[in-house]
């Protein structure tokens, strides 16, 4: 924490952009609900509250790489700066339509802005930061993420005591608007590197796919985007095991809610400690014990004979998810190029959601075989393997003390130019 608090202490920027980031991750937790609520009490269907979801979580799934390659081809600033303003313009929409399809089109612009802005940001903390305060900047980035998820729609319970979901979503557009305008306002230290080979006439589907074929040609970035992925699934079929488990163990709708807090507060502690890089050899050894307390947390949550019992390894679940979260983004930023961070993180963007979208899918239908207890014990030993593949190749690898990030294959990059008139 302490490094965390020298940064916000001594960098204006950072300040800035953090406090910035988190109002706006706040709105998006207190706007998921808003969705929700405006799409039901709208359209009175759960066909709506599904097209709504799907709108705004399907373009992370399928954009995330090729806006990577946007973000790196063009400036990261303007990138962020672009998918907030979209965000904004598309939650004001929200606000103000009653129409089902410009509903849904207006949810799929604030994912297509959430696309763009995932890997734009990411890939942009270096630019924002120095290099030594990467690290407390990456572990803030993540635990502000998910203290968003977490105290978001706490915020939404408090407004609707005084107002509407479209309250709501006047507000969300007002918090991404106000990021857009802290962002274009901040100093980016060091301008993009435009990749080797990559010209301006270089079609983007040409460059997401090399960008995405030379990070998978990188060992240490390769392991980390399918491990983290591979996590990812697993603990979306525990997010949809964890009501029935909570009623399993005598818990009411308060006792789940706490169940599931302790999660996300556990991420966003894990998150946290990213603030302490150390050189780039450890980052693995972190890694892998994030995997570890993953494992741990997935079986002493099946084991656990009563809610009160349960909260201590969802805790340590959590704990270990926020560790491998934070360990790989900064792994990806250590051991990639400049050059690929865009795609690089858009990849990862991508898998998980992808991955996230099919734990639904398994975990429903294992839950009609199954026991939730058993989707649990399941996530446990399919951490447990991830960590076991996820060793050899670190092993093999073995990362130098520091690290420097890679250079253009076919020299120095050059400053890129402006770019042109996004849960």
């Amino acid at each position: 924490m302490r490094s965390i608090v020298q940064l916000l202490r001594r960098d204006k920027d950072a300040r800035w952009f953090f406090l910035a980031y988190g109002q706006s991750s706040l709105g998006t937790g207190a706007a998921y609900v808003a969705l929700l609520l405006v799409a039901y009490s709208r359209f009175h269907s759960p066909w709506a509250l599904s097209l709504v979801l799907l709108a705004d979580f399907v373009p992370p799934m399928l954009l995330s790489p090729l806006f990577g390659a946007m973000a790196d081809r063009w400036s990261r600033q303007a990138c962020a700066v672009i998918a907030d303003a979209l965000r904004a313009l598309a939650f004001l929409g929200l606000a103000l339509t009653t129409s089902f399809p410009l509903t849904v089109l207006l949810a799929l612009a604030a994912g297509v802005g959430t696309a763009l802005y995932k890997p734009a940001m990411l890939s942009g903390l270096q630019e924002i930061v120095s290099r030594e305060r990467l690290g407390p900047a990456t572990a803030l980035y993540g635990a502000l993420t998910e203290l968003g998820y977490t105290l978001g729609p706490g915020v939404a319970a408090l407004v609707l005591l005084f107002g509407g979901p479209t309250v709501l979503l006047y507000a969300n557009a007002a918090t991404f608007a106000i990021s857009s305008l802290v962002v274009a306002s901040l100093s980016f230290r060091f301008r993009d590197r435009v990749s080797a080979g990559a010209s301006r006439a270089q079609s983007l589907l040409r460059a997401t796919r090399e960008g995405l074929t030379a990070t998978a040609h990188i060992p240490a970035a390769a392991t980390v985007i399918a491990a983290t992925s591979a996590i990812t699934l697993f603990a979306g079929m525990a997010n949809v095991a964890e009501l029935l488990l909570a009623r399993h163990l005598g818990a009411g709708p308060v006792g789940y809610s706490l169940f599931v807090a302790t999660a996300s507060l556990g991420i966003a502690l894990g998150s946290l400690t990213g603030a302490r890089t150390g050189e780039t050899n450890t980052l693995p050894r972190r890694f892998l014990a994030g995997i570890v307390l993953v494992a741990v947390g997935f079986a002493g949550t099946a084991a656990a004979p009563t809610l009160a019992s349960a909260l201590v390894p969802m805790l340590a679940l959590g704990f270990g998810n926020g560790i491998v979260m934070v360990s790989a983004r900064l792994i990806i930023l250590r051991t990639v190029g400049s050059e690929l961070h865009g795609r690089a993180f858009g990849a990862q963007t991508s898998l998980d959601g992808f991955a996230f979208a099919a734990s639904f899918l398994i975990g429903g239908a294992l839950l009609a075989l199954a026991s939730p207890r058993t989707l649990f014990l399941i996530g446990g030993v399919g951490a447990g393997l991830v960590w076991l593949v996820a060793r050899q190749v670190f092993a093999a690898i073995k990362l130098p003390a520091e690290q420097s990030p890679p250079q253009d294959p076919v020299g120095p990059g050059t400053a890129a130019a402006g770019m042109p008139a996004a849960h």
